[in-house]
């Protein structure tokens, strides 16, 4: 949903956001990593450090990946938990593109640090994680109560709004 909030398409192509249940086993996960870039085109996959796949996944690090593609990364989502501490993930800033989409998970009263980093580099389209907790709040009331709110009001009423790079003086 939050990709659709945010109009659902980068540079023309449309956003697709993918998720799979590794169930904590590195075989399916390196087999679910190797189908989605042999198969369905996915040119990345980050931030599951903390899991025990992560070797079957992981085929860089963040360094080497953004010396591979600097700048050319259409979508670029923060899923760590480093902004919940006011921290910074080992993000380069060269991964980000003008026209690239960032995504941050965690949300709060303004730009989180990897929000910074992305205006910082003049991204100008970016979005935090308040349509992700509101529509996860709605499914649950679905599933209890048999009907989905409606969550668009609730996402506008929850946004703070994060200024554009001239607004802040960038």
């Amino acid at each position: 949903m939050a990709a659709e909030d945010f109009g659902g398409k980068v540079l023309g192509r449309p956003i697709e956001i993918v998720f799979a249940d590794h169930q904590n086993k590195a075989d399916l996960a390196g087999s679910i990593a190797t189908k989605w870039f042999d198969d369905q085109g996915v040119e990345a996959i980050l931030d599951v450090a903390a899991s025990a796949t992560y070797g079957a996944v992981i085929a860089t690090d963040y360094d080497t990946l953004a010396a591979e593609r600097p700048g050319r990364y259409d979508v670029v989502v923060n899923a760590t938990s480093a902004s919940l501490r006011g921290e910074l993930p080992p993000v380069p800033r060269s991964v980000f593109g003008k026209a690239s989409f960032v995504y941050e998970l965690a949300y709060g009263k303004g730009l989180t640090p990897f929000l910074h980093l992305a205006r910082d580099a003049g991204v100008e389209r970016v979005c935090d994680g308040v349509g992700m907790l509101v529509e996860q709040a709605a499914e649950a009331f679905a599933w209890w109560r048999g009907v989905r709110p409606d969550t668009r009001s609730m996402i506008e009423q929850l946004t703070v709004p994060l200024l554009s790079p001239s607004a802040v003086g960038h």
